[in-house]
C-alpha cells in the first residue's frame, strides 16, 4: 500500500465534505428567513419607541422654550408666532436672522420628529421646518367671552393675541402643542418658514408613533397618549365644568376612559 496515495485520497475526501451541498444551503436560507420575519417586528417596534421617545424629548424642549418666553414676557406665553418666539432659546445664533423658507438651511432638529411618515420637502422643494403646532384656532379672539366661550392659546387671525399664565388655572391639563400629524404636515401644507403663523383648529393631535401621540402641555411637561383614532377632537375632551377652571377647553386632555 502507498501511503502517499492514501494521504491524497483522504485530502480529496476532507475537501468534498467542507463544501456545502445545495440542499444544506437551502436549509440555511430559510432558517436566516425565518429568524429575519420573527425579529423584524420587534426591531421596528423598537425604532418606532425610539422615534415617540426623541419627539417627546422635542415636546419638552418646546415646552421649557415656552416657559423662558413666559418668563422674559410678563407672564405672556408664544402665540400664533410661536416658532418664532421660540427659537430664541431653542437656537439663540438664528433668532436675530429672517426665518424665511431655504432648500438647504435647517433651522433646528427641535423642531422636527423623527417618524418617517413626514414628508421632508414641500411641493416647491422648500425643506419643511417644522412638525408641531400650538393648540389654537383658525378663528379671530372673540370680543364677548362668556361662560361657554372657548379660548385658545392662539388665534390664526389675531396674532397678537397671548395667553396669560394667570389665566390658566390647570396648566398641567391643558394641551399647548400638538403633534398633528398628517392632518396640516403635507407636501402642500408643511411650514417651511417661521415667519408664518399657524394655530391648530380644536387642538388635534395625532397618532404618529404606532398608537402614541405626544403633546406639550401648558405647565411645561411632555406627555405620550395612547388615543384611540387617527384624529380627535374637542368632542372627547373633558366637559367644561366651570368658567373659571376650564377657560381653554378644547384644550384639555382628553380622558383617561378613552385609552
Amino acid at each position: 500500500m502507498n501511503p502517499r496515495k492514501n494521504t491524497t485520497s483522504g485530502n480529496r475526501f476532507r475537501q468534498c465534505r467542507e463544501k456545502f451541498t445545495l440542499v444544506e444551503l437551502l436549509v440555511v436560507i430559510a432558517i436566516i428567513a425565518i429568524l429575519a420575519a420573527l425579529l423584524l417586528p420587534a426591531l421596528n417596534a423598537s425604532r418606532e419607541k425610539a422615534q415617540a421617545v426623541k419627539c417627546l424629548g422635542n415636546m419638552k424642549q418646546l415646552g421649557t422654550a415656552s416657559l423662558s418666553y413666559l418668563s422674559d414676557n410678563n407672564d405672556y406665553l408664544p402665540g400664533a408666532y410661536w416658532l418664532k418666539e421660540t427659537i430664541y432659546y431653542i437656537a439663540p445664533q438664528l433668532s436675530e436672522t429672517v426665518l424665511s423658507s431655504s432648500k438647504e438651511r435647517l433651522y433646528s432638529p427641535v423642531y422636527l420628529c423623527t417618524s418617517p411618515a413626514y414628508p421632508k420637502k414641500n411641493l416647491y422643494n422648500f425643506l419643511i421646518q417644522d412638525h408641531y403646532t400650538i393648540s389654537g384656532s383658525f378663528a379671530e379672539y372673540p370680543e364677548t367671552i362668556t361662560a361657554n366661550t372657548r379660548l385658545f392659546f392662539a388665534y390664526t387671525n389675531t396674532p397678537d393675541y397671548h395667553a396669560k399664565a394667570t389665566m390658566l388655572k390647570i396648566p398641567s391639563k391643558k394641551i399647548y402643542l400638538t403633534e398633528d400629524g398628517l392632518y396640516r404636515n403635507t407636501e402642500s401644507g408643511g411650514i417651511c418658514d417661521f415667519n408664518n403663523r399657524y394655530a391648530a383648529n380644536n387642538a388635534r393631535t395625532a397618532r404618529m408613533h404606532g398608537k402614541l401621540g405626544n403633546l406639550c402641555r401648558a405647565d411645561g411637561g411632555a406627555m405620550s397618549l395612547r388615543l384611540p383614532e387617527f384624529l380627535f377632537t374637542s368632542s372627547i375632551y373633558y366637559p367644561n365644568d366651570s368658567y373659571d377652571v376650564n377657560r381653554f377647553t378644547s384644550n384639555l386632555i382628553p380622558t383617561k376612559e378613552l385609552f
